[in-house]
């Protein structure tokens, strides 16, 4: 499986993220997971309900691991700890702002 990292503006950057893009990059993945309130929040804004908040980028790891495309929406503060996880498990990602 493929994991698409989405990154997010964190509230102190008081910039709206695009809705649509994040809906869109969601639709029709089993997994998708937040990294952060922000993250949780803009899923939710996109009309999205994340899989889990726990463990993001392991999570999406081990799906990926079991062939399953996930997405994980994380802030610049948060996105180092997922890249990390999917990266310490030779997962194919990519990261779109």
């Amino acid at each position: 499986g493929h994991v698409s990292v989405v990154q997010v503006p964190t509230v102190r950057t008081d910039s709206d993220g695009s809705g649509a893009d994040i809906a869109a990059t969601c639709e029709g993945v089993p997994i998708v997971t937040a990294a952060g309130v922000e993250a949780v929040s803009a899923l939710r804004n996109a009309g999205v309900e994340p899989t889990t908040y726990f463990a993001p980028g392991e999570v999406a790891a081990d799906a990926a691991a079991r062939g399953l495309d996930a997405v994980v929406v994380a802030t610049q503060d948060t996105i180092g700890r997922v890249t990390d996880a999917l990266t310490d498990a030779s997962v194919s990602y990519d990261v779109a702002k």
